[in-house]
């Protein structure tokens, strides 16, 4: 496998703490960022302060993050990365969290696939509570392929099963295009459809970290459901 340096940017509107991780690509394990003074995760480094942004930079590829208690292994928030050095601090708000004492900041990078027409993607689907990374190399331009759990394996109709998703976004590698993203039941019938676009690649761009994000669903899982991307590689 493959590393990368990747650089997070942590805290409110009274405080930032910054950390780093060389980390490891297509793996949460091990992958805990620190912080750069103390070299302290976060729940060590800042207990019980409330955050309400993160922003965090890969060097190449691409890259998702999450803040997972360790006694528990509940995912308390989640997002993207953007390629270093483009930042754009307003990306990085979320929902505040108070830091418990054994929270940690963990990512999950990917490298840039080579092969021409193949294109890495990653995607984050909620339903209800939970919130699972699926994860996709796809093997030709203009073909779907089929995103499953990047640690299990398992589909989202497997993952999901009787449960409604209520939101998906994806990232894909640098400068790749994501034309559409389908949802498709056990018979191969299309539930759901979106287009997509490419994120920016450029300092001021609008979006730097997702390539299609869709909110508010109500996508009922069935046995059998599969989520398929059709993308172009840069």
């Amino acid at each position: 496998m493959t590393t990368q340096i990747l650089r997070a940017n942590v805290g409110n509107a009274s405080m930032m703490k910054a950390f780093t991780d060389t980390a490891t690509d297509d793996t949460w394990d091990s992958n805990i960022m620190l912080d750069d003074i103390a070299s302290q995760p976060l729940g060590l480094l800042i207990p019980n302060i409330v955050i309400d942004r993160i922003n965090v930079l890969y060097t190449a590829g691409l890259c998702a993050w999450r803040i997972q208690q360790t006694d528990n292994l509940a995912v308390k928030r989640h997002g993207w990365a953007s390629k270093s050095p483009l930042n754009n601090p307003n990306e990085g708000f979320m929902a505040s969290l108070t830091i418990n004492p054994k929270d940690t900041l963990q990512v999950y990078p990917r490298a840039v696939d080579a092969t021409s027409g193949d294109t890495a993607c990653l995607a984050w689907v909620t339903a209800g509570n939970a919130t699972e990374l699926f994860a996709v190399t796809t093997s030709a331009d203009n073909t779907l392929a089929e995103l499953v759990g990047a640690v299990t394996g398992s589909s989202i109709g497997d993952t999901f099963f009787g449960s409604v998703v209520t939101h998906i976004e994806i990232q894909s590698e640098d400068g790749a295009n994501i034309i559409q993203m389908d949802l498709v039941d056990n018979t191969g019938g299309t539930i759901y459809t979106q287009r997509g676009g490419q994120r920016g690649a450029y300092v001021g761009a609008m979006n730097l970290v997702t390539n299609i994000d869709c909110k508010n669903l109500n996508l009922k899982i069935g046995k059998g459901y599969s989520l398929k991307v059709k993308t172009t590689t840069a």
